[in-house]
């Protein structure tokens, strides 16, 4: 079965090419609403997805979509890699996460003393129109996230695509990678070893408080820090002390920064929540981890925070969707 992440996102930047999600999807008649839902699709579903949005958008459409990717397009998996400590770690987590994130292949990552190496095959029925969007997708997204994970640009050495160059060349040419090989045997993207070392540079809750790369020492930054670092989440108080402030002035320094001790502490457990129950935590370590005094108090706030759904139907999701709509 396949997450629809990737397909979600990318049918809500058809306005990109001056489309709309009826028209591309016209002749695969699927639930308007499954998408939305993340409603999981057969794999057959999915390609026939991937290959409409490859047939009835431009040229540059999926390069486009890459370029405006966001962690929070890979779900989970992408609040995950925000509390990873660098880009080794971040390949290498994300080669195994690539289905859990929704995207359509299947990856693999290594590297030796002066290259990193990233592979991809196709882990959907595509056909060539698919199977080339989904790619040029993941050529773009690429930069983008390592941008938005370490604010630098990988330095890209070479670029292997199994199909041939695009009507505009310099579409890939304009991603900065120093070599391209088209009618490749396989896809690969090759870049500089040195660079894996590489700091991120702040948790998914800094970003959704937009904190700028510059400012990751801030005292927000440093009480995320505290957060993901800590056994059990700490109260108000201890973590005044451990931050070697008075409770005055660490609301001072949060309000100067636009948010509050109150609001951090539950963008963190959200986040928590949605990455332990992809990774399995039981409800109880999860609700000691968090601070809850116990498992039906931590259950209650779930369900405030979701509008009702408790851990069983966030860990269960909806059922299997298929083209037809049916189940």
């Amino acid at each position: 079965m396949h997450k629809p992440a990737k397909i979600r996102a990318y049918s809500r930047r058809l306005d990109l090419a001056g489309e709309t999600q009826d028209a591309v999807f016209a002749g695969v008649p699927l639930d308007s609403g499954a998408i939305d839902r993340l409603s999981p699709l057969d794999d057959v579903s999915a390609a026939r997805m991937f290959s409409a949005l490859g047939r009835h958008t431009p040229g540059n459409f999926a390069l486009k979509c890459g370029t405006r990717a966001k962690l929070s397009d890979l779900g989970v998996a992408g609040k995950r890699m925000m509390f990873l400590p660098d880009l080794r770690t971040v390949m290498e987590y994300w080669t195994g996460a690539t289905r859990l994130a929704g995207a359509p292949f299947d990856a693999t990552f290594r590297h030796d003393g002066q290259h990193w190496y990233y592979e991809q095959d196709s882990a959907l029925p595509f056909d060539a129109s698919g199977y080339r969007f989904c790619a040029e997708a993941s050529i773009s997204s690429m930069i983008e996230l390592w941008l938005q994970l370490a604010d630098r640009v990988p330095t890209l050495l070479t670029l292997e695509v199994p199909f041939a160059a695009p009507d505009e060349r310099n579409a890939y040419s304009e991603l900065g990678y120093q070599k391209i090989v088209y009618d490749a045997d396989r896809f690969r993207m090759i870049g500089d070893a040195r660079e894996l070392d590489l700091p991120v540079m702040s948790s998914e809750l800094g970003h959704a408080f937009a904190i700028d790369p510059a400012a990751h020492r801030k005292t927000r930054a440093r009480l995320i820090d505290l957060f993901e670092q800590s056994e059990r989440l700490p109260t108000l108080d201890e973590a005044c002390e451990r931050l070697a402030m008075s409770r005055t002035t660490l609301h001072r320094r949060l309000q100067e920064e636009n948010c509050s001790y109150r609001e951090l502490q539950m963008e963190f457990r959200r986040a928590y929540v949605d990455c332990a129950l992809a990774e399995g935590v039981t409800p109880k370590r999860m609700s000691w981890r968090l601070g809850y005094e116990d498992v039906a108090s931590f259950r209650r706030a779930v369900r405030r925070w979701h509008d009702g759904a408790g851990l069983r139907d966030l860990r269960r999701g909806e059922g299997a969707m298929t083209i037809g709509g049916t189940r």
